[in-house]
């Protein structure tokens, strides 16, 4: 039986499948970082625990961070990645974003990120996406200490 894959390379395959089925306006990084901390109008629970991950804009990428302190579980991981990456494939550039922000049409979940983010989820739970990105090559295995 061949050894289950860690939450990192779980969501490696879930990145590769994105990327190869969602293109996003600009390239796209992930990043894992201890914490992604909440904004500071958030409630105190949430300022204390931060957030699964976020999607940014920085020249010439978008970012997404993912939180280990966060996503201890691989559905976690996995679901979280998906989320942001719907923020991507939908997010206009900072210049956009911050010209909505002054005039008050920001949003973080317009209706455009909630049909991306279901055509995702379901095309990787009910279409076959999770296997396909399992079939498909294989994140690397650390190898084992001598």
């Amino acid at each position: 039986m061949a050894a289950s894959l860690t939450i990192r390379e779980r969501t490696l395959q879930c990145e590769r499948w994105l990327r190869a089925n969602y293109p996003t306006p600009y390239p796209v990084v992930v990043r894992w970082v201890a914490k992604v901390p909440a904004d500071p109008g958030d409630p105190p629970t949430s300022r204390a625990r931060g957030y699964l991950g976020d999607c940014y804009w920085v020249r010439p990428n978008t970012v997404i961070r993912l939180s280990r302190r966060r996503c201890r579980e691989t559905w976690i991981a996995v679901e979280t990645l998906m989320h942001e990456w719907a923020h991507a494939v939908v997010m206009p550039n900072d210049r956009v974003w911050k010209a909505q922000q002054r005039h008050g049409r920001c949003e973080e979940h317009p209706d455009e990120f909630g049909l991306v983010a279901n055509r995702i989820y379901r095309a990787w739970y009910d279409e076959g996406g999770a296997l396909e990105a399992s079939a498909s090559e294989r994140a690397p295995r650390r190898r084992p200490a001598r």
